[in-house]
């Protein structure tokens, strides 16, 4: 999944992801309202050898190198670094916690002060540091310098309880600086917060992916880019209108009506120059019922709506539907008049306009699969396409057949219908991928029952068609919502 696989997911899914930042970062802001600051104190110490320290002056100072030959001035450093690393085991045993516990009288064991204590120290170094940790900064101060004194005693025996202590006892520890207590401590709640909210963000992220991944539908033009290298031709809302005919022709004025022109718009934009089935469009789809009867019925009306003169087949003979959605006769059409059984004055009908043609599949006499590949089908499209301004053929859809791909292979326009919340992304990936080896590209796709809202509905402007004046006035939603308030009058008697 790439970086813009992710931002897309997570612009789907903004809602989820802020309910799982409020969710997470109001629990962080619990948690953290009950937490108590922790400080730590740090007390530093000089490891040296003890023959060094009996043989400091009065004052204290510890005699110059120049006093002992270099050699030997090295053997005795290497000689404590080499025992600098027992001290941290050391310093978690009882031995030398618990007299820290009695002389500071805390209220725990040594396990509970082990887990608080700790010894910090460099191999090339002879400094070592004792780190302390209490909810009262005055308390780990002491704690530091108790531990720093009971282990000194402790390295300084001649044994540590059963066990023999002298190699350790040449070791003494000088302090350098006692700890002093904290002003602020390690440990707070801006730093709970700022952890809670960098994981309230990585989970709301992860959460979106999962969605995402559990989502098996289209729901968004999005979805379709991820599958599809070609443009979106059209959108086409959610409409009843639709099921009763060409919504171009019963309801003008409608969304839907838009919508289906400006597809028929832009399918011409992308139309190649003139070749012997460059006006033939292919439409069909991944899976079963996602509108593409529908859109390639109306995508065909809206050509004649233009006083072109137009062809709309029924190529689906598994699963005709054309002439039950335009309401007109199917026993005659495509199966008949390619196998010679009736000429195209019987099989052709008229509708809504003398230059609207339609070919029903008709019924179905032989195995459909021998006609689409016949030459007679091919021969059919040949003069269709030379006698009409354009052919639009309903194929099966692709989950189904390839039909599509037989007519797409001819040099024809091929429209691929999807539909919000009813498309398989799988079923997309999969018809794509077998149009890709035989070497179909289509010119795009329609996006069909996508749902308005209102935070969209504003930006849409549609075209109705006056009585009095026969022409398109394009009005925006809010005048138009408004004008029907006016146009209702009172009854009588209503103020």
């Amino acid at each position: 999944m790439t970086l813009a696989d992710i931002l897309g997911a997570a612009k789907k899914h903004i809602v989820a992801m802020v309910i799982t930042v409020a969710v997470i970062f109001g629990a962080t802001c619990g948690f953290a309202a009950r937490e108590v600051p922790v400080y730590t104190a740090y007390s530093q110490y000089y490891a040296t050898l003890r023959q060094s320290a009996a043989t400091q002056d009065q004052s204290g100072a510890t005699p110059a190198p120049s006093q002992e030959s270099p050699d030997q001035v090295k053997s005795d450093q290497d000689f404590v670094r080499s025992q600098i690393g027992l001290l941290n085991t050391l310093v978690q045993t009882d031995a030398v916690l618990q007299p820290v516990i009695d002389k500071l009288k805390l209220s725990t064991t040594p396990d509970a002060l082990a887990g608080n204590v700790a010894i910090n120290s460099s191999e090339d170094s002879l400094f070592l540091t004792i780190g302390a940790k209490s909810t009262d900064p005055q308390t780990a101060a002491d704690i530091a310098n108790a531990v720093g004194e009971s282990l000194n005693n402790q390295i300084a025996a001649d044994s540590f309880g059963e066990v023999k202590t002298n190699a350790l006892s040449p070791i003494v520890l000088q302090v350098v600086k006692p700890a002093k207590a904290p002003g602020a401590p390690t440990s707070n709640n801006r730093s709970t917060l700022l952890i809670g909210g960098l994981v309230a963000v990585v989970v709301a992220f992860l959460v979106a992916i999962a969605l995402e991944a559990m989502n098996r539908r289209v729901r968004d033009v999005a979805d379709l880019s991820q599958y599809v290298d070609a443009p979106v031709l059209g959108l086409v809302p959610e409409s009843n209108e639709l099921s009763e005919g060409t919504v171009v022709a019963s309801h003008p004025g409608s969304h839907a009506a838009e919508g289906i022109r400006r597809l028929a718009r832009n399918l011409a934009f992308v139309t190649p120059d003139r070749t012997t089935f460059s006006n033939v469009v292919v439409i069909t789809s991944p899976g079963p019922s996602e509108g593409k009867t529908t859109i390639a019925a109306n995508v065909a009306a809206a050509f004649a709506e233009n006083d072109e003169k137009v062809l709309l087949v029924d190529t689906d003979l598994r699963h005709p539907s054309v002439a039950k959605l335009l309401g007109i006769n199917g026993r005659i059409g495509l199966t008949h008049l390619v196998t010679g059984q009736a000429d195209s004055q019987s099989a052709i009908q008229p509708y809504w306009k003398p230059h609207f043609h339609v070919l029903p599949a008709g019924e179905q006499t032989t195995n459909p699969g021998i006609i689409i590949n016949s030459q007679a089908m091919m021969s059919f499209l040949e003069q269709a396409a030379a006698a009409y301004d354009h052919v639009v053929l309903d194929t099966a859809p692709l989950s189904v057949t390839n039909d599509a791909a037989i007519f797409s292979k001819k040099g024809t326009l091929t429209l691929l219908v999807t539909a919000q919340n009813r498309t398989l992304k799988r079923a997309l990936r999969d018809c794509m991928q077998e149009l890709s080896v035989v070497g179909v590209q289509i010119v795009g796709t329609v996006f069909n029952r996508t749902k308005l809202t209102r935070g969209n509905e504003s930006y849409y402007y549609y075209y109705y068609y006056l009585e009095d004046e026969g022409r398109p006035r394009k009005r925006g939603l809010f005048r138009r919502r408004r004008s029907k308030r006016r146009a209702v009058k009172p009854e009588a008697g209503e103020q």
